[in-house]
């Protein structure tokens, strides 16, 4: 699967929901990623029964049972009628949509997949009574159109039901990379110490660059703040003491953002992979506080949502964004990472020779 099938995927499953749906107005990519789901459980092995409507433009709505191929009518264009011009043909779904179901309904295997749920299935009673026997029985991964009618309306809000809705999928995610420590254990500047033939800065610019809609380093080091300015990026210079200070002046500059990715210049192992899945799973996550985690290992970085933007400006003396993790733990969903080494934060030169024993570069 691509990355944002991935992070929709995993959400999905962090959810502890039992159905996947998916909706979204035209050309939102249902489709296209339905398709993607339904091939990543077939390649784990599981039969996937189904069936499919689509149209013929400006003649008829079609539905077809996958495995067996049969096709009936269940809708003609008809542009005389009044409001809609499409007439339902309940006979298709009689003949083949309820038979279709219940059948599937009784198969071997754990999933039913229906492409797509719309406005001619919304006065069809019988075959809804069949739609709602497989959500009852199996796992159903389903499109929707995105349309206000009451049986839609029953689908999407059955507790069961993971829905994702495909057009709240761009949301506006800025970064801020957090380069104000002074490196007291480290004994120098280590953001302009190589690890790999790369500095610490250059790694975590690397990292994020273009993946975020906004992005500001935030530090105290004039010589950082150079860099930074030579490579186009946005910088905030300041002589503030404490964490808290490098937080709020990075959230007041992201103020307009639908979520703020907190990063550290001290994990050189952190991937744009990663940051990616990151951002991309704020987009599906029911949850608003996201951080990395490997495993039952937590680490960073952190995205907060804007629901914490006034807290992130008020922080406790010295405090940073894990103050927040920590108080809003239920809050709080995991993006996993395969690799823990992309959590290491190095702090001493001991710590850094240990990470670089154990990557390779």
């Amino acid at each position: 699967m691509k990355q944002t099938e991935s992070c929709i995927w995993n959400s999905f499953l962090n959810s502890g929901k039992k159905h996947l749906i998916l909706t979204g107005t035209h050309r939102a990519g249902k489709t296209t990623r339905f398709r993607s789901f339904c091939g990543h459980l077939k390649e784990m092995g599981e039969p996937l029964p189904g069936i499919t409507t689509y149209a013929v433009p400006g003649r008829e709505v079609l539905l077809k049972e996958n495995d067996s191929g049969q096709e009936r009518k269940i809708g003609i264009f008809d542009p005389a009628a009044k409001g809609s011009p499409m007439r339902t043909v309940t006979e298709g779904f009689l003949e083949l949509g309820c038979p279709a179901l219940y059948r599937m309904a009784e198969s071997k295997g754990d999933w039913v997949s229906i492409d797509e749920l719309g406005f001619l299935e919304s006065n069809e009673l019988t075959f809804q009574e069949t739609v709602r026997n497989v959500f009852d029985k199996k796992r159903v991964l389903a499109v929707l159109r995105k349309q206000d009618l009451p049986f839609l309306n029953e689908l999407r809000e059955r507790e069961d039901v993971y829905l994702v809705d495909l057009d709240g999928m761009h949301k506006k995610v800025g970064c801020v990379i957090m380069a104000s420590g002074m490196s007291v254990r480290f004994g120098e500047n280590k953001l302009f110490v190589e690890i790999g033939g790369k500095t610490f800065l250059q790694r975590i610019l690397e990292a994020t660059e273009g993946i975020f809609l906004k992005r500001t380093v935030v530090t105290r080091n004039a010589d950082v703040a150079e860099y930074c300015r030579e490579k186009g990026v946005d910088v905030i210079l300041h002589e503030l003491p404490d964490r808290n200070d490098t937080v709020r002046l990075g959230a007041e500059f992201l103020a307009d953002m639908d979520g703020i990715v907190f990063c550290a210049c001290d994990q050189p192992m952190l991937s744009r992979e990663s940051l990616l899945k990151l951002r991309n799973a704020f987009s599906f996550e029911k949850k608003n506080l996201l951080r990395l985690a490997c495993g039952e290992q937590l680490g960073m970085p952190a995205l907060f949502g804007k629901e914490y933007a006034e807290e992130l400006k008020h922080l406790p003396k010295g405090k940073g964004g894990s103050y927040l993790l920590k108080k809003y733990a239920e809050n709080v969903a995991c993006v996993q990472v395969e690799d823990p080494l992309e959590l290491f934060d190095v702090d001493t030169k001991e710590e850094l020779e240990r990470l670089q024993k154990s990557a390779f570069f």
